[in-house]
Order: structure tokens, then C-alpha cells, then sequence
């Protein structure tokens, strides 16, 4: 432990060091290196002020006197050297004048206190602060932007060891009892003790007890209250001093805080009051600066900001609070209708289970189909004509699945040579123009690769970028891949243009998917197989291992082997009201999750999600959802597209209680159209994809289906015997 706490600070242009002594003997070695630390960083001091406790006056004054010499060397003849005692009442006992001085510190004592106290909060951020998007609820249940900490500054024992210094004035002199309202008080108590033994090692230690705060105020057995004092953390207000004269009784002279920053401070016994003052704390803060307000008078909450209650004895922010949210038409991308009319029902649009070179990604994008479209040829035929310069000297296609892009681009541009992706030394050195052609792009990297190529092998060209679909994570992203590929110090921007963008989460190896094959493949689930099941997994797992195809319109599992593949129905919110015919389960799941990845995205850099996870909030699907879209094929969709965090109504016996009647009616009618999803919901809750309190869970699995597919039996007996028992 560094048994010395330095504060250095300027007062009426004299450069003062103040060295509080924290235990009850003098570290030589340790206070001379602090003394060469300071002057090595900052320089000679003017004054140098050590307080001691009193017991060791006599003992520091004479190692001053017989270590003068050394003291000199290392301050200089003109540093003025004062040492100042303290009582067990924390009041100035001895002064004495060691070097360099005829008169007096600048400063007084206890203004010095107010000062370094402030210094500590500022050095050890005892604020917390909010951001543009959330504020506190403190357990006064008023709002504000900021609120006090007291544990973010206890991180020094000599720190510590000064502050119970700060507070031996307040404790009274026959007081056996202290009241604390937070554990982070424990450690200044314990400094307290440790100090008035020091003056009287007969004296017992002061009692210690953490009633709580707010929530404890009521219900805490206060005892002995002659013989005790309350030592309160921080505040604004004062409002749970006077709950505690109200409701327990204490006179006003007993509670004291330790900190105090608030804009009425009359009538507030205050350890250290935090507020600014020019003369005797000039680094302090407006007393304004932790101003809180009642929820109904709270401008942050009118304006859209989130106000996160402050829990437990340590103000710590509790888990996440849980918002639910039923999905609307609405929150759809404006142009996700028409973008479905036109890629719908041609089977472009298909899911792969990973993400890599060797196997389709998740949101897969058939490129040939895709470029074979009429739509899309009739939309591309204008484009081309508009972006591709008759000039063109190369067109570059980044991959095979682009090469047809290219060419359809060719006859546009037709001395154009066509040039791939691993080729572009061919176009070094030319001055024309040059067309780099993607079919589809998600993150836009190869772009970005070829953009750095090209500006070395073909600095003087035009470059125009031309995509034909892009998949994106948020406007934001593509924005920025814009604006990074038109970049150009040359006399205008280079041209970046896609013809189609859908909003889409990214693709990984880790989605519903690859998570149900582990499944199939684990032990703990086949050794539970229902007679009839082995065929119906089998043949399932067999055509999930087959990973280089992607899945068009067995997507999702049917209830009994030989049904029909779950079909969209007329009507659906998100597609236009003319229905086409051929419209997969994959065009359904690409719609739902598209809408979903808009809802997780903020409008703007100054919004937010709509669908929120983060430190202190949790969007979750309610449970209604199921109920108004009631097709099977797009409660599968939203059971796959949704993250896990979104379905986990564990921590919610309402919500989960709900979810559990949802599923239990949709399981029991398996043989009826709205049951066609029972074991999708299943298979969600046997992966962990939903999550039911343990009740509710109990009520999904409670039915007796003893007629019911093999498969759906099979995956209620592995929650029974698996997944309840997690």
C-alpha cells in the first residue's frame, strides 16, 4: 500500500503540495519518493503542507529536523516545509514551520479538504454518465443524465485513509453505531476505526450496518439510535436524509453526506460538497450538474430517451429491461413489396448453410437466375445504357457467377474486353474507362480490394462500379461503401451504382439451419427417436448434409412425413395483394427476415432500433405475433429469422405464460392449417431458440398426443427429458 496521498494544486499563484500521512507511522522511503516523484513531473513546489495524526507529530518533527539537509536538496531552500496534526475529532492539533516560511499556509485545512476530495471524485470518475440514448432512474426515482458512484473512487487505501480523515469531524464523540446506506461505505468506516484507535486503542471500533438506501429505509430494525450516526453515500437532494428523520426517527444532526452536489444545500450536513466555488474549489462542478427531475417533469424521457433504473445497494444497472414488440406492415423497407414482386416465384431467392467458397452462404442469391430475369434485364438494359461509357476499355466481373452480368454489359460497351477478377493486370495503364461488374455483393469487400488495385494499375481510368443486387446490412453500410468507392482526386467522383438492394442479416455458419443438423446428428436426440422417426430424421439429416445445394422449399418441417411442404397463403402484409403462384418457403423466409434486420437497424446515426438489445434493453417478439401472422410458413420464417435473445420469454412469466398457450393450441391442432407449424415451435424450443419459464414450459409439454407423427412426439420427449432438465 502507497501509505501516502499527494494532491498538488495552485492557490493564489503559489504551486502548493499537500502529503496526507495515511497510516500511524512515517514511511520514510516511501514519502521521499513520493517528494521526488512530484518534482520530477511537476516541478519544485511552493508549499509543501504534511498532515500527520497527532500521535505522530513528535516523532515526523524530529525526522524533519535531523533529515533537513536532505529536504532541502530535493525541494530546494525556498520551499516553504509545514506540519500539521490532527485530533481523533479530525480537528488541527499541532502546527509546526520546518522550512522556508515566516508565516502561515495559503490555505486553510479544511478547505484543503473539500478541495482533494473533489479531486479524487474527478480523478477516479465517481459520475457516471448517460449517453443520447439513456438516462437513470436513481432510486429516489428521479431522473438524470448523471448520477454519483461512491465505489468508483474507493481504488486507493491512502485515498480511502484521507477521505475517513475528511469525516472524523461529523462522527460523534461517543457514537458505538454507524448507518450506512451502501457497502462502498464499509471501507471508510473501517478507515474511521482504524484512525480513532490510533489516538485510543482502548476504544471499541464503531458498528457498521448498510440499511440500504430508499428500498431499506422502512423495513430497517434501527436500534440505539443515541449512540449513532448516518453516513450517506452521495446526493443531490437531501430527500433521503429527511426520509430518515421522517420514518426512522434521526435528528437532522446525526445524517451527514459524504458527497453532495445539488442546488439547495441549506440545512445538509455535507462532508464534501462537490458544487464549484472560485476561491476554494475551483475545479468542483455546477451544483446544477447532477440535477435529476420526476418522471412526469423529465425533458430526457419527452425526448425519446430511455431511463434505466439504478438497483441494489451498489446503484448497479440491473439485466435488461424487456420491451415487447408486435410487428406491423409498416416496418417494412418501402420498396421490399415491389422488390418481392420482382424476385419472387423464380427461385433466385434460396437459403445455403454457412458461408464460405465451398458452400452456398445463408442468404442466397442464385446469380444466373437472377441475370436471366426479364425484369431484372428490362431494369438492367436502362442502367447500362445510362452508366456504361461507349469508351468502356475493360469490364471486370469479380467472380464466375457474374461473368453473364458482364457480357449482358458487353453490349453496351462492345470493344469492351472482358477481364476477371484475378486478371486486372490487363487493364493496367489504360486511360479509359473501366466497369467493374458484381451480380451480387453482401459486404462489398472485393469491391473495395479492386478499388485499391485499380487506383495503382490504372490511375488515370474512370472507374464505374455496377451491381446488380446488393445485400446489406443497413443503409448506413451501403452509404459508406458508396461513398468509399466513388472516392477520387481526380476532376469528379467515381460512379457506383446497384440496381437492387435488400436489407438482409449477414450470412454465418451459425443460423437455424446448422443448428438443427447438430441436433439430428446428437446422440441425445437419437436415442430418444419414436418408433417411425429414424426415417423421417434420416432423411432430413441426409438432405441437410447436402450443403453445396440450398434450400428452395424445404426450409421447414412438415408434421408428418409425406405432407405437403408448408405454403404461403394469400394475403401476406408484406407482399402486394396479387398473389403469383410458385412463391417458395425461401422467398417467405428472405421477406421476414429482411423485415426483421430493419427493425434491428437505427433510421439515422441519431435513432435508434426499434427491435433494441443491448446493456439495458431487450425488444422480445410478443407472443401475439404468432397469432396474427397464423400462416405456418411465416411463423416458421420468424422463429428461424429471430435471434434467440428475441424469444427468450424465460425471463418473463406473462410473456412466457402466453407464448406456452400459443404454442400448447398450435401443437395440439398438428393435423389442422393452423397447426401446420407445431413442430417448428418445437424444434425452436428443443434448440433453444425460444426459451419458456420453467412453468410455462411444463404446460407446452403437458398434452397428451398419443395419435400425433412420430416426429412431433419425438421432439416433445426430448424437451421433457432434455430440455426442461437444462
Amino acid at each position: 500500500m502507497r501509505s501516502v496521498f499527494s494532491y498538488r494544486f495552485d492557490y493564489k499563484k503559489r504551486d502548493i503540495l499537500f502529503s496526507f500521512i495515511a497510516t500511524n507511522s512515517f514511511d520514510q522511503s516511501t514519502f521521499f519518493a513520493e517528494i521526488d516523484d512530484q518534482v520530477r513531473d511537476n516541478l519544485i513546489p511552493d508549499e509543501l503542507i504534511i498532515v500527520v495524526r497527532d500521535p505522530l507529530f513528535s516523532e515526523t518533527q524530529k525526522l524533519f529536523q535531523d533529515e533537513l539537509d536532505n529536504i532541502k536538496g530535493r525541494l530546494g531552500p525556498e520551499t516553504a516545509v509545514f506540519l500539521v496534526s490532527y485530533n481523533s475529532g479530525g480537528q488541527q492539533a499541532q502546527f509546526d514551520i520546518l522550512s522556508g516560511a515566516q508565516e502561515n499556509p495559503a490555505l486553510r485545512l479544511g478547505d484543503i479538504k473539500r478541495r482533494a476530495l473533489t479531486y479524487i471524485f474527478r480523478l477516479r470518475n465517481g459520475f457516471v454518465s448517460s449517453t443520447e440514448n439513456y438516462h437513470f432512474q436513481n432510486p429516489s426515482k428521479k431522473h438524470t443524465k448523471r448520477f454519483l458512484r461512491l465505489s468508483n473512487i474507493l481504488a486507493r487505501g491512502a485515498e480511502i485513509a484521507f477521505m475517513a480523515f475528511c469525516v472524523l469531524p461529523f462522527v460523534p464523540e461517543r457514537a458505538t453505531i454507524a448507518y450506512i446506506d451502501t457497502p462502498a461505505l464499509f471501507a471508510i468506516v473501517a478507515a474511521i476505526n482504524d484512525q480513532l484507535q490510533s489516538f485510543d486503542s482502548a476504544r471499541p471500533p464503531v458498528l457498521v450496518d448498510n440499511f440500504s438506501s430508499y428500498a431499506g429505509v422502512e423495513n430497517y430494525p434501527f436500534t440505539q439510535q443515541a449512540d449513532s450516526f448516518v453516513l450517506i453515500s452521495a446526493s443531490s437532494s437531501g430527500s433521503l436524509a429527511y426520509k430518515l428523520q421522517r420514518m426512522a426517527g434521526f435528528k437532522s444532526g446525526q445524517i451527514f453526506h459524504f458527497l453532495y452536489l445539488g442546488e439547495d444545500s441549506h440545512g445538509i450536513n455535507i462532508v464534501c460538497d462537490l458544487s464549484i466555488d472560485a476561491n476554494v474549489n475551483p475545479e468542483g462542478y455546477p451544483p446544477s450538474y447532477g440535477q435529476a427531475s420526476l418522471e412526469e417533469n423529465c425533458k430526457l424521457c419527452l425526448e425519446g430517451s430511455h431511463a434505466i433504473v439504478l438497483k441494489g445497494d451498489h446503484f448497479e444497472f440491473g439485466g435488461p429491461e424487456l420491451d415487447s414488440l408486435e410487428i406491423e406492415k409498416k416496418f417494412a423497407t418501402t420498396n421490399l413489396k415491389d422488390l418481392m414482386d420482382e424476385l419472387a416465384g423464380l427461385e433466385i431467392l434460396k437459403v445455403g448453410l454457412g458461408n464460405s467458397q465451398k458452400q452456398p452462404c445463408h442468404f442466397f442469391i442464385d446469380s444466373k437466375k437472377l441475370v436471366a430475369s426479364e425484369d431484372f434485364k428490362s431494369r438492367t438494359k436502362f442502367v447500362f445504357k445510362r452508366t456504361v461509357p461507349a469508351a468502356t476499355s475493360h469490364i471486370i466481373y469479380i467472380n464466375r457467377d457474374s461473368e453473364e452480368f458482364a457480357k449482358f454489359a458487353q453490349e453496351h460497351a462492345r470493344t469492351a474486353k472482358l477481364v476477371a477478377r484475378d486478371s486486372l493486370h490487363l487493364c493496367a495503364g489504360t486511360p479509359d474507362p473501366v466497369v467493374v461488374i458484381a451480380a451480387v455483393i453482401e459486404s462489398g469487400r472485393v469491391l473495395q480490394d479492386i478499388s485499391r488495385e485499380l487506383r495503382s494499375e490504372c490511375p488515370d481510368a474512370p472507374i464505374v462500379y455496377l451491381v446488380g443486387l446488393t445485400k446489406t446490412l443497413s443503409e448506413s453500410r451501403h452509404s459508406k461503401l458508396k461513398s468509399t468507392l466513388t472516392l477520387s482526386d481526380k476532376y469528379c467522383p467515381q460512379v457506383y451504382e446497384s440496381i437492387l438492394q435488400i436489407f438482409l442479416p449477414a450470412s454465418g455458419n451459425n443460423n437455424a439451419w446448422n443448428q438443427e443438423l447438430n441436433l439430428l446428428r446428437s446422440t441425445q436426440f437419437t436415442d430418444l427417436l419414436i418408433d417411425g422417426a429414424e426415417a423421417i430424421i434420416g432423411e432430413r439429416r441426409e438432405r441437410l448434409e447436402q450443403v453445396s445445394k440450398p434450400l428452395l422449399d424445404e426450409l421447414f418441417l412438415s408434421n408428418s412425413h409425406g405432407s405437403a411442404p408448408l405454403k404461403i397463403q394469400p394475403g401476406f402484409a408484406f407482399w402486394n395483394k396479387h398473389f403469383l403462384e410458385g412463391r417458395s418457403q425461401a422467398d417467405v423466409y428472405f421477406t421476414v427476415a429482411s423485415v426483421f434486420q430493419k427493425l434491428r437497424t437505427p433510421a439515422d446515426k441519431q435513432s435508434e432500433p426499434i427491435i433494441k438489445k443491448n446493456a439495458f434493453q431487450q425488444t422480445l417478439l410478443h407472443p401475439n405475433n404468432f397469432g396474427r401472422f397464423n400462416d405456418g410458413v411465416i411463423q416458421a420464417s420468424m422463429l428461424r429469422c429471430a435471434l434467440p435473445a428475441e424469444l427468450n420469454f424465460a425471463s418473463s412469466e406473462d410473456l412466457s405464460s402466453e407464448m406456452a398457450r400459443i404454442i400448447r393450441r398450435i401443437v395440439e391442432n398438428w393435423n389442422k392449417p393452423r397447426g401446420e407449424a407445431a413442430c417448428e415451435f418445437l424444434l425452436a424450443i428443443a434448440l433453444g431458440r425460444i426459451r419458456l419459464h420453467k412453468n410455462s414450459l411444463n404446460d407446452v409439454i403437458g398434452s397428451v398426443l398419443v395419435n400425433a407423427p412420430p416426429l412431433l412426439r419425438t421432439l416433445m420427449l426430448y424437451i421433457d427429458e432434455v430440455v426442461k432438465k437444462e
